[in-house]
């Protein structure tokens, strides 16, 4: 079984691998004169990580109640948060306030870093 400290370091590599993958993205579209999807990606991103540590504590807490009932935080409470970059997503493309392809591709970036990552985390289980 894993223990919280090994936990804790695969999310810290998620979020610093995520964080370094994005910057890569960021620079090569500002060198392309794309500065405007760069920084959408960044939100993107952004978005995933937030969404991801979201969902982190969701899982957290209803894993540790074992039982228990369910106090003070709902599952509303829950879906509403993680529903959240739906709206960020929305906005992009209602408003026009980032580039969709690029919050996209940010969120798409972050996904395939936590599956990656998350892969290699449960080999070494092995």
């Amino acid at each position: 079984m894993e223990s919280a400290a090994e936990i804790q370091r695969l999310i810290t590599r998620i979020d610093l691998e995520s964080l370094f993958a994005l910057m890569i993205g960021f620079s090569l579209a500002v060198l392309l004169d794309r500065v405007f999807f760069g920084l959408s990606l960044l939100l993107g991103g952004v978005a995933g990580l937030v969404n991801f540590h979201w969902l982190v504590r969701a899982v957290d807490y209803y894993a540790s109640l074992t039982g228990a009932r369910v106090r003070g935080m709902t599952p509303l409470y829950h879906l509403t948060k993680l529903s959240a970059v739906f709206f960020l997503f929305f906005a992009a493309a209602k408003w026009q306030i980032a580039d969709i392809g690029g919050v996209a591709a940010g969120f798409t970036v972050v996904l395939i870093v936590i599956i990656v990552e998350g892969y290699s985390f449960l080999r070494r289980q092995r």
